[in-house]
């Protein structure tokens, strides 16, 4: 992609600044011209934007006495856009747990094109008797 930047005026000082934001992942190629006559000028600039890592998500341990309902870990913090969470007990899907045990719950994420892979999480999850 090339974006052309025009900012055409008398003289240096007056010219102006346009402002392009990006959010995907690539390389962009600014061509920008500023002034005329004695003024003028091309200056090619490349900008890139590579992938982020995901922070601040945390998945801890959790213990509940036993009463009756469903019980289940979620983890803390803010996913991107784009970004999703799901926990399993071994190989299956985990919605909660109402039975007197210790489950070993992980969260397993998805990320898209603009994230680095977050590694899985597991935390424990432990129903105690009343």
């Amino acid at each position: 992609m090339i974006v052309l930047i025009n900012a055409f005026c008398s003289s240096i000082e007056k010219a102006s600044t346009s402002l392009v934001s990006f959010s995907d992942l690539g390389t962009t190629t600014f061509i920008k011209v500023i002034g005329t006559g004695i003024y003028s000028g091309e200056k090619e600039i490349v900008v890139s934007i590579e992938k982020a890592d995901i922070t601040g998500i945390s998945f801890d341990d959790q213990s509940y006495q036993y009463n009756g309902t469903s019980h289940k870990l979620e983890i803390t913090g803010t996913l991107p856009n784009g970004v999703t969470v799901e926990y399993y007990l071994g190989n299956d899907v985990f919605e909660g747990a109402t039975t007197v045990n210790v489950y070993e719950i992980t969260a397993k994420f998805t990320v898209n094109t603009n994230y680095n892979e977050l590694d899985d999480m597991t935390a424990t999850l432990e129903i105690y008797k009343a």
